[in-house]
């Protein structure tokens, strides 16, 4: 089941155009339509602009959603061109609005925001739900579906005292890490489909062991990257099991 899910990721992905315009009369956004009230977005699967600054796609987001709404039948809703505004960003923004328009016309009841951090973070899977605010009634729902498949749940003040093999890192979830909150401070769009659609949602950032399969150098990074299989797999069976738990 590995392999075959790391090739289905891999041939998604292949679907994206990091770093290229859409086609005139195009928005870079796309609409997979499903039918359970779920709604997976990924607003940072292509470069993306924020205050006049170029940021780089976080790769594998678009394929990992994709792939989720295929195989529960729910929504996504994903960049697939380059944009010139940052969703998560911006307090206001075409893909927000978009957004909102399918989440109204389908009566979507949760919203997963996706999003992609290095392995840097020594975790990883972090779970922001403002928190606590974005979605109370289903908060527990989301950190027992990752406890059930591999995952740990690790406090913020705990990080720095494991003492666990570098291998071990991706199995790790936390909670509201202060990096990765939701959106205390910023317009997300976690925030964005709480305040203005009334609509429970929760950011879910993936580390870069979790979602790549593989990625070949590019633009100045000149290794081959691979994640793990272990973690890949175990990360789609927990976000899997949460879409499930909707009708």
């Amino acid at each position: 089941m590995s392999s075959e899910l790391l090739a289905r990721l891999q041939q998604l992905e292949s679907e994206v155009a990091y770093r290229s315009s859409p086609p005139d009369g195009t928005p870079p956004f796309v609409h997979h339509l499903g039918k359970r009230p779920v709604l997976i977005s990924a607003p940072h699967a292509t470069c993306h602009s924020r205050n006049n600054s170029r940021k780089m796609e976080e790769e594998f987001t678009y394929s990992f959603a994709k792939h989720l709404a295929l195989s529960t039948g729910c929504h996504a809703f994903l960049n697939r061109w380059e944009t010139t505004e940052d969703p998560n960003w911006d307090s206001q923004s075409v893909y927000k609005n978009e957004l909102a328009a399918v989440v109204q016309a389908h009566h979507i009841e949760f919203v997963i925001d996706l999003h992609g951090m290095t392995n840097r973070h020594n975790i990883g899977i972090a779970v922001g739900t403002i928190n606590g605010r974005s979605c109370p009634d289903h908060e527990l729902d989301i950190q027992q579906a990752f406890l059930r498949n591999q995952f740990c749940a690790v406090a913020v003040d705990e990080l720095d005292g494991i003492g666990a093999r570098p291998g071990d890192k991706w199995s790790r979830l936390v909670m509201n890490h202060p990096r990765f909150t939701g959106g205390v401070k910023s317009h997300t769009v976690t925030r964005f489909v709480v305040d203005e659609l009334e609509v429970p949602a929760a950011q879910v950032e993936l580390t870069s062991a979790a979602r790549i399969p593989y990625r070949a150098p590019h633009d100045g990074w000149p290794f081959h990257y691979f994640g793990q299989a272990e973690a890949i797999h175990a990360t789609t069976q927990a976000l899997d099991a949460f879409i499930s738990t909707f009708d």
